[in-house]
């Protein structure tokens, strides 16, 4: 069978009991993950595919297939670990202060515009 059609076997039943959870999260390592996530998310979006393609230029030049072995799983798990960590770096640098920015802008743009 193709490795395409197993994870969707897979993944399927796990998005099933996914949906099915109501109640909000209890603290744990599945409320700490979709925190830091959705946190991260724009940033992410944002510039995980320039990424991508630098470090896989980087390390897969010349081009060739990842085959499924130890070696390129590792390669492959590593360089998603390395986006993450790139991509919060970017958030803390840019988008984590965005509201207290913004909060200061506002402040002083009502300062400005009152005192008119």
């Amino acid at each position: 069978l193709p490795a395409e059609f197993i994870i969707g076997v897979l993944a399927s039943p796990m998005l099933w009991a996914i949906v099915q959870q109501t109640q909000p999260a209890s603290s744990g390592i599945y409320s700490v993950c979709a925190r830091f996530f959705s946190n991260i998310s724009y940033s992410l979006y944002l510039f995980h595919l320039p990424i991508a393609y630098f470090v896989s230029g980087l390390i897969n030049s010349p081009w060739h297939p990842f085959t499924y072995n130890l070696k390129d799983i590792s390669v492959f798990l590593g360089t998603d670990i390395f986006i993450v960590l790139v991509v919060y770096f970017l958030w803390r640098t840019f988008e984590a202060r965005t509201d207290h920015i913004r909060a200061v802008v506002f402040k002083e743009e009502m300062r400005i515009s009152t005192a008119d």
